[in-house]
């Protein structure tokens, strides 16, 4: 389990417990949500990116986080 740091729900493995820690932390949680009820993972990683989107341009650590988190997914995907 490789959860990244202020995260319940973000990262390989990660599960809580507990209430998502920020609003990033909750698309995770709705992005493991997705994988568990059996939708095609290509579309739960596809409606993650257009959630992470509008944070990627903060000049904090959620906006640097929403970044590391768009390039992964995105590099899984092939973009």
């Amino acid at each position: 389990m490789i959860c990244l740091p202020g995260y319940r729900y973000c990262g390989p493995g990660c599960s809580g417990p507990g209430a998502p820690t920020n609003k990033l932390d909750y698309f995770c949680l709705q992005h493991d949500q997705c994988y568990q009820r059996g939708l095609p993972r290509r579309l739960c990683d596809e409606q993650f990116l257009r959630q992470l989107a509008p944070y990627m341009t903060r000049r904090d650590k959620l906006g640097r986080d929403a970044r590391l988190m768009y390039r992964v997914i995105s590099f899984k995907l092939g973009f």
